[in-house]
């Protein structure tokens, strides 16, 4: 019995270390930016030059928002097309006005969304094995979108997957 037990549990510490698949397609996060358009740290925003901004509001497609201390902005209050980092032990409670589109989110800490069902229209969302995504509704990844999930995804409401 105890060799039973022994072996199921080397199985399934084998069968963990593995990288996440779906459809024959492995887990990759890109992990962080190599250099970001906004950066929020603890003394505030500041843009790719260093200058201090207030939250952006408009982030497009090649730009990126880096959030490296707990932090609950609003952003994107006109769109989000780029790219959302939030590193370990980092806590990001905040919104997206209107939605994700095409956008890429990497969660390696702690991203709460607050006060909207989020939408993610073409996105792509990793969260890596000690991240964590909370959406205080429903959820419902459109279009294109692939969510990629090593930790954890917590949906407070109903979880509706359309598109592929």
């Amino acid at each position: 019995m105890k060799t039973k037990l022994l072996f199921g549990l080397l199985l399934l510490l084998g069968m963990s270390a593995k990288a996440q698949t779906c459809n024959s397609n492995t887990f990759n996060s890109p992990g962080a930016p190599s250099s970001c358009t906004y950066t929020y740290t603890s003394s505030g925003w500041e843009n790719a030059s260093g200058t201090p901004i207030a939250a952006p509001q408009s982030i497009d497609v090649g730009e990126s928002v880096c959030i490296l201390a707990d932090n609950s902005d609003l952003i994107g209050s006109d769109k989000f097309k780029g790219t959302l980092y939030v590193p370990s032990g980092v806590t990001w409670s905040g919104t997206v006005d209107d939605r994700f589109t095409d956008a890429t989110i990497v969660i390696e800490g702690t991203v709460n969304i607050t006060g909207i069902n989020p939408r993610f229209d073409g996105s792509t969302v990793y969260i890596d094995s000690a991240g964590t995504l909370n959406i205080p509704g429903d959820f419902q990844p459109n279009g294109s979108s692939v969510i990629h999930v090593l930790g954890d995804l917590d949906i407070a409401g109903f979880l509706n997957i359309t598109g592929s």
